[in-house]
């Protein structure tokens, strides 16, 4: 089916948008609202089908997410992430840095894998200074173990978020289509942590902690909230009730029990990244009023890919990703996914999980694969580091093709591919 003029602009624009993400021209937030704006002036989308555009659950959902992690990180979670590594891995390098690794992917599972790192990365570099490393393998694998661990769970990853409100998917269902596999891909990466990358440790063992606990005592009872709020994620389906007004909910509490300063804290919630969420939203949308998606979903069909779909989808959307941000791409593959599922249901859940793998996998390849990648860089830049774009393939580029190709057998073996 040929693309309508309004087809081939809505798509230049999208790739337009794309250019300038990836080049950084303009700050993100600006070119997604830019991108949006030019849709509606160019007759794309009506002003009234952009604010429907809008999923106000998904950009609800991150706004109580960050607004609990601004909580926890000023309740002192993260620093004491680090002493429990320092003291269960009793002293030695590489057992330490494994423990931290695990908990930074077992936190990332219930909190966005962005503000995650935000937060633990540079705990990671202090970590790695501590012992005489070197910090910038040592916060790539973070980040790896980081977006693996946030695959697992419908609120860990960005991606996911948009994942599970297009595709229906309740917190129950991620843990059963993804956990298993997030759980391996982690443990996996975990081997990467060789004796060589630990091997210029500090001489002695003896020397003081890298880290101290940091003491409040509100800790006790944002931690109890947090884990209330997992269980009414867990439970969310017989409530009836959206996820993002759950989180939202518990996030208000949260902030009535630690009595924190509300302005200080709403200074702290990531704005630009909610907004270019909206702004999107709406580029995406056009892309759908002005069926190019359609033409697409036509495309793919008539290549007769049959119970090959999944893999094709979760490969192409692993390389994409590993190029361009992992995030756009999801928003972009979401309309065609809906599509081919509609006319396929045999399809679905495999290509909903494909497509969540795929960008969660892909996305660790380079330093713009994922948003906390990026962040990563920035963390590494603020402390004197400079984290190019060939050290960070060095490191995972080999590493995401390995995961890759077992989470392809993973897909075949585990019934996604029919």
């Amino acid at each position: 089916m040929p693309l309508t003029a309004g087809g081939i602009v809505a798509l230049t624009l999208f790739v337009g948008l794309y250019l300038v993400l990836v080049t950084e021209w303009v700050h993100r937030a600006v070119a997604a609202l830019l991108a949006a704006g030019a849709a509606i002036v160019l007759g794309l989308l009506t002003p009234a089908a952009a604010a429907r555009a809008l999923d106000l659950n998904t950009l609800i959902l991150l706004l109580a997410l960050m607004i609990l992690v601004a909580l926890l990180e000023q309740e002192g979670l993260f620093v004491s992430l680090a002493e429990q590594a320092e003291r269960w891995g009793g002293g030695h390098p590489r057992r330490i840095l494994i423990v931290f690794l695990v908990l930074v992917a077992i936190v990332s599972a219930f909190l966005p894998n962005v503000t995650v790192i935000l937060m633990v990365g540079p705990s990671l570099i202090s970590l790695a200074e501590g012992f005489g490393l070197n910090p910038i393998p040592v916060l790539i694998l973070g980040v790896v173990a980081s977006n693996l661990g946030g695959m697992a769970t419908l609120v860990g990853d960005p991606p996911n978020i948009l994942i599970g409100t297009a595709a229906s998917f309740s917190f129950v269902d991620f843990l059963r289509y993804l956990a298993p596999l997030a759980a391996l891909l982690v443990a996996l990466t975990l081997l990467r942590v060789t004796r060589r990358e630990t091997a210029r440790q500090a001489a002695g063992r003896d020397r003081e902690p890298v880290f101290h606990h940091v003491r409040s005592r509100h800790f006790g009872a944002l931690a109890a909230l947090s884990l209330l709020m997992v269980a009414a994620f867990v439970i969310q389906p017989w409530l009836g009730l959206p996820i993002g007004l759950l989180a939202l909910l518990g996030s208000l509490v949260a902030v009535l029990v630690v009595g924190s300063d509300f302005d200080a804290l709403m200074t702290k919630v990531d704005w630009s990244t909610i907004i270019f969420f909206a702004g999107l939203f709406v580029v995406v949308d056009a892309l759908v009023e002005q069926g190019v998606v359609s033409a697409l979903s036509a495309w793919i069909l008539a290549r007769h890919l049959g119970s090959l779909m999944p893999l094709a989808i979760m490969v192409g959307t692993a390389l994409l990703s590993a190029v361009l941000d992992n995030l756009p791409i999801v928003a972009a593959m979401i309309p065609l996914v809906q599509q081919l599922t509609a006319r396929h249901p045999a399809y679905s859940p495999g290509l909903w999980v494909a497509l969540a793998v795929g960008a969660a996998v892909g996305g660790n390849a380079t330093l713009y694969g994922a948003a906390a990648n990026v962040v990563a860089g920035s963390l590494a830049k603020a402390r004197g580091y400079r984290l190019s774009f060939r050290d960070w393939a060095v490191t995972a580029a080999p590493l995401t093709i390995g995961l890759l190709a077992v989470a392809a057998g993973w897909m075949w073996f585990g019934g996604f591919v029919r």
